[in-house]
């Protein structure tokens, strides 16, 4: 059985995949999925479907969705949803499955990968990888699960990773020399996310390499008043620094050495 949550949580069994129609089913897997392979008490489970109003039912009702998801899983006999104790008279549940079994995990492990060849300098490695974590993404995270405590913590570290790791796609980029190919994306992301300093770095990095030093200092100045404006504090160290390399025309910025301090 492999899992899906980054866009709508689906499951393969065979070479299909599939959806679980049931927003009980769908929440109660999404929670184990978060857990890590790790058991989740029902008590757990409980907080997390009714939070703080849950019905005299609850520990029944947990034990059925348990049963449906199971036959869901074409796991009826509890070898892979299994049932371990917890405490005295209390349960737990625990889904075994492979690291690869979950494609956030693929997509963490080819980011890490990412990093670790930017790192070495070894760019469009970098770039495969990085391309190939993003490529796993079909939408927000856990899209079409209800939100719970766990599936709202665990979707938004995904999209961190998930931001980091194109930030580390279009780093990989402009450090390879193909800025053009970058150039696009980082003016988007760059808007969106406008306090984001090694987006603004990167995308002033691009501009300049294709000339247009205007639109790269404009960059800059946006910036500066973005943080004075809200945070009161100039750029950093490093962006300051960027600026001034601009401003004098440094040859070496047009070479991959270039590196924006606390990059991914």
């Amino acid at each position: 059985m492999r899992y899906r949550v980054l866009g709508d949580l689906e499951l393969r069994q065979g070479r299909r995949w599939g959806t679980l129609g049931a927003a009980q089913r769908r929440t109660l897997l999404a929670v184990l999925l978060c857990g890590g392979g790790q058991a989740t008490t029902t008590t757990r489970l409980i907080d997390e479907l009714w939070e703080n109003d849950p019905p005299a039912s609850a520990e029944k009702m947990i034990q059925a969705y348990i049963s449906r998801l199971r036959r869901s899983l074409d796991d009826e006999g509890g070898t892979t949803l299994i049932t371990v104790k917890s405490g005295y008279r209390a349960r737990a549940y625990r889904l075994l499955m492979a690291p690869d079994d979950l494609d956030a995990t693929r997509f963490q492990r080819l980011a890490e990968q990412g990093r670790r060849l930017l790192r070495q300098r070894v760019f469009d490695g970098a770039v495969s990888s990085f391309g190939a974590a993003l490529e796993l993404w079909r939408g927000p995270a856990f899209a079409d699960v209800p939100p719970t405590p766990a599936v709202v913590a665990e979707s938004a570290r995904l999209d961190e990773a998930r931001l980091r790791a194109m930030e580390g796609y279009l780093e990989a980029l402009v450090r390879s020399g193909r800025h053009g190919e970058a150039l696009a994306d980082l003016e988007s992301l760059a808007a969106m996310h406008p306090l984001r300093e090694q987006l603004s770095g990167w995308l002033m990095v691009a501009l300049y390499r294709e000339g247009r030093q205007a639109d790269t200092l404009g960059v800059y100045r946006r910036l500066r008043a973005l943080l004075a404006d809200d945070l009161g504090i100039d750029p950093s160290p490093h962006l300051q620094r960027l600026h001034q390399r601009i401003l004098q025309a440094d040859p070496e910025l047009l070479g991959d050495g270039v590196v924006i301090a606390g990059a991914v």
